[in-house]
């Protein structure tokens, strides 16, 4: 993958991904993974071996308006990513929407705690 960029080294990457399975599924988390990559390589990253734990938390930082599911949505197309790359471990999981009201235990003001702090 040298002399590639980071958004076409994930569009590699994920070409084979999107032949199998649920094609709209799949051409999704696509999108996600391209989108992340852009934002990653705004942030000076220009191959998967830069892209880190930092990126991944630059990326939840832009998007904190985001709703709990959507942020999930985004997070299993990061570990998909993840495992595509060969990246040990998982991507840095995002907080849960509700700002500074909400819990350090991942529950919400209406008691709901199967947020995003619950995904394993």
């Amino acid at each position: 993958m040298k002399n590639m960029n980071l958004v076409q080294q994930v569009e590699q990457l994920t070409d084979e991904y999107v032949r199998k399975g649920g094609k709209r599924s799949r051409n999704d988390r696509r999108a996600l993974m391209i989108a992340f990559a852009s934002h990653a390589a705004a942030s000076g990253a220009h191959g998967m071996g830069q892209v880190g734990a930092t990126h991944v938390i630059r990326y939840w930082k832009a998007h904190r308006g985001l709703k709990d599911a959507t942020l999930r949505n985004h997070w299993y197309a990061l570990c998909d990513l993840w495992e595509l790359a060969n990246k040990p471990g998982h991507p840095p999981k995002p907080r849960p929407a509700g700002g500074m009201g909400a819990s350090p235990h991942g529950d919400d003001s209406t008691g709901n705690t199967a947020g995003i702090a619950a995904l394993a």
